[in-house]
């Protein structure tokens, strides 16, 4: 019977620590994908902010387009 409640104890502090651990590893899974979230968020702004920038400088660039080729009418 002491036996039987030592290992009943071992198998759940065991399985007491492996809980432990998975909630460790899910915590820091969770902290990286949120890292993960903020740079992809950081980069997609860097890339409206680029996208942006090409699209005004082709708006300028196609008025100075019409304004040379009305110059050469």
């Amino acid at each position: 019977m002491r036996n039987l409640l030592k290992k009943i104890t071992t198998v759940l502090k065991k399985d007491k620590q492996e809980r432990k651990e998975i909630k460790q590893n899910a915590d820091k899974a969770l902290t990286d994908m949120k890292e993960t979230l903020k740079e992809t968020k950081k980069t997609n702004s860097k890339t409206i902010e680029v996208i942006n920038e090409i699209e005004k400088q082709a708006k300028e660039l196609n008025e100075i387009l019409e304004k040379k080729f009305k110059d050469l009418d």
